[in-house]
């Protein structure tokens, strides 16, 4: 994990993202409803719902993509406002349903939501899977360096994730 990822909120994303994101997001929302959601739809379809907190704080949104407003989810994101940015901390989808980009047009949505709300940046952070810092790259209009954890702080998470898969 060497770079986080920014979606610059200062003027309209769509055109500054790459063409077959931008299609994919055009796709997308012919056929998806976004809603505000909840913390169950979200654990629902996280692949791990011991890492979601157990309830949102005041500044905390859970957002989801749905086809049909009779439907569970298909995908949801949680975001956190902090001063004049939005940090994106969880997400879950479907994979039933992964043919239509409902993190994409989640993140497109929310993005424009809260650009127009007067937010400077949508901070994605990082990641060690390559799959999701390929999706996070592709999204993003900017990125930053990310300072490696100490060795020490990367050995207490996974001490502490293990812990917790042994106590479930």
């Amino acid at each position: 994990m060497r770079e986080g990822y920014l979606i610059d909120l200062s003027e309209e994303i769509l055109p500054r993202l790459p063409r077959k994101t931008r299609n994919t997001i055009r796709r997308a929302g012919r056929e998806l409803y976004i809603r505000a959601g909840t913390l169950n739809e979200l654990r629902a379809i996280h692949w791990n719902p011991v890492y979601l907190p157990k309830r949102l704080t005041s500044n905390q949104n859970v957002y989801v993509a749905v086809l049909d407003d009779e439907l569970p989810p298909i995908s949801a994101v949680m975001v956190e406002t902090v001063e004049d940015r939005v940090i994106y901390r969880y997400s879950g989808n479907d994979k039933r349903y992964s043919n239509y980009n409902g993190n994409t047009y989640l993140l497109w949505w929310i993005a424009e939501m809260y650009r127009k709300s007067g937010y400077k940046m949508l901070d994605l952070g990082g990641s060690a899977k390559p799959d999701i810092e390929a999706f996070k790259r592709r999204i993003s209009t900017d990125s930053y360096p990310l300072k490696p954890k100490p060795l020490l702080e990367r050995v207490a998470a996974k001490l502490w994730y293990h812990s917790r898969r042994i106590t479930k």
